[in-house]
């Protein structure tokens, strides 16, 4: 490594940080990475909040689970019926069918 500085003599702070910048960069990158899943359910979880097609108190059917809506959030869509109690993601929710009763 002492070599490779001795050939670059002149120039070793404008390669440090080039080197440095450049890893930097690399790092920040798989950071943000590693936040897009979660990122991308907080997109679907508030565009469903937003445009919601059903309303609490509903009879409706998501992913073959129907019940009434007791309650959405940003983290679930509660559906009751007689005997349970489903919490779907509302992430999930975004891209199923949902057919609503009337």
């Amino acid at each position: 490594m002492k070599k490779l500085f001795d050939a670059f003599t002149g120039y070793k702070t404008p390669i440090l940080s080039a080197i440095t910048v450049a890893s930097l960069l690399g790092g920040s990158s798989g950071i943000f990475s590693s936040y897009k899943p979660i990122m991308t359910d907080v997109a679907k979880s508030s565009s469903l909040l937003f445009y919601l097609p059903f309303s609490v108190g509903d009879s409706v059917s998501i992913n073959n689970t129907q019940g009434r809506v007791s309650k959405v959030n940003l983290q679930y869509v509660t559906l009751e019926n007689k005997s349970v109690t489903t919490y779907i993601p509302t992430h999930l929710v975004y891209g199923s069918i949902i057919k609503i009763f009337k």
